[in-house]
């Protein structure tokens, strides 16, 4: 069974997430750790909990998710994992970190792609990967069916979805990702969102206002 460790991190409050089990194999997902008392943070708590990571994943390639990348993939020599389409949005993100002051220097690409249908496997644990555009091009889900939990990144908020305005976003696509790949998962699906609060597919069917009409979008 897997456990998870959230930190939040940079100015954008991001959630970079350690997922392990009983293995002590894990992976981080969207390390978005910028401050050197954030990278710190991180390396402590992998010592301390003796995790040995096995891969770096990315849900898709905003600066706040992957200003991390370098570091991570330096410190532990792990793999890459995200979707092809990942590739140009790092390329922007280099273009423009500078204007949050987290310029990137030298971003890692991924080592392997990830699509719709792809797993990952570590440890005991198999993650399903769901393509869910709409945010951004790239974007995918991770979903680990033995603890019914999901790393939405930034598509699924709690009482929320993310943003459509930004390069490669789409409203209609975006809700179609939600509707289509993560609303038939089991009710009681725990979701770890990109930024803010976990919530659970159930609560957000019944009552997220964009899923269920009540903003016009």
């Amino acid at each position: 069974m897997i456990v998870v460790q959230s930190f939040t991190f940079n100015l954008f409050e991001e959630k970079t997430f350690v997922v392990w089990d009983e293995t002590g194999e894990g992976v981080i997902i969207d390390p978005g750790c910028h401050a050197q008392s954030e990278r710190d943070k991180l390396i402590r708590f992998i010592e301390e909990k003796k995790i040995t990571l096995r891969f770096l994943l990315n849900t898709h390639g905003h600066i706040d998710h992957i200003v991390g990348n370098e570091f991570v993939k330096k410190q532990w020599n792990l793999p890459f994992i995200a979707h092809k389409f990942i590739v140009k949005e790092i390329e922007k993100a280099k273009e423009y970190g500078h204007l949050y002051e987290m310029a990137l220097s030298n971003p890692p690409f991924p080592d392997e792609y990830a699509d719709a249908g792809s797993k990952i496997l570590f440890g005991n644990t198999v993650f399903d990967v769901l393509y869910t555009p709409g945010h951004a091009l790239s974007h995918i889900s991770f979903y680990e069916a033995a603890s019914k939990s999901l790393f939405s990144g930034d598509v699924l908020f709690q009482m929320g979805i993310g943003r459509w305005d930004l390069p490669g976003g789409n409203v209609e696509v975006l809700l179609e990702s939600i509707r289509a790949q993560l609303l038939p998962l089991p009710p009681e699906t725990v979701v770890y969102c990109g930024h803010g609060d976990t919530t659970t597919i159930g609560l957000e069917k019944r009552m997220n206002p964009y899923i269920n009409g009540y903003y016009s979008v």
